[in-house]
């Protein structure tokens, strides 16, 4: 099937993902796949589901709640700070009120990432200690990665508000 240019509908669509992945706004792709998961974890665990016993163990039933509850706002803190970003345009090509909203978006973003890179840390840590060899815990190796990665993107909104308050 061909449309438009007469390239095949695959290749174009496969033309289409190289160029969103070349993008700067593909920060939408990557986080959103990072954070939905989380925002809807966060609203399951505060609202519905049971402790995870190998963390309540290790920190206890209060910080249990406060860790539980602070997926939410970590999570919708990084995303809402996305969003304010204007798809992560320059910061010589913005001027004014949209180049204060720009910086908003990018503290909003350091915070939502610094907390949920904290949060998941002690996810990492708790679970590492409260488990036993040879448990069923999947999770800890998967989240693991995501671990690293949020405070990974912590530090680069962290450059970046560097970089903007030296006028690079």
């Amino acid at each position: 099937m061909t449309i438009g240019d007469g390239r095949p509908l695959s290749r174009r669509l496969l033309d289409s993902f190289w160029v969103l992945l070349a993008k700067t706004n593909v920060h939408w792709l990557w986080q959103t796949m990072y954070y939905l998961p989380f925002l809807a974890w966060g609203i399951y665990g505060t609202f519905f589901a049971y402790p995870i016993s190998i963390i309540v163990d290790q920190i206890g039933q209060q910080a249990y709640n406060f860790w539980v509850w602070a997926v939410t706002p970590g999570t919708l803190g990084a995303m809402a700070g996305l969003a304010l970003r204007h798809g992560g345009a320059p910061s010589d090509t913005i001027t004014g009120p949209l180049l204060r909203l720009d910086y908003l978006g990018l503290r909003m973003q350091f915070g939502g990432h610094t907390f949920m890179g904290i949060i998941l840390i002690i996810y990492e840590v708790t679970g590492i200690r409260g488990a036993y060899w040879g448990q069923p815990v999947i999770s800890l190796f998967l989240i693991f990665a995501y671990s690293l990665g949020v405070p990974l993107l912590a530090a680069q909104c962290a450059r970046k508000m560097w970089l903007g308050r030296r006028g690079q």
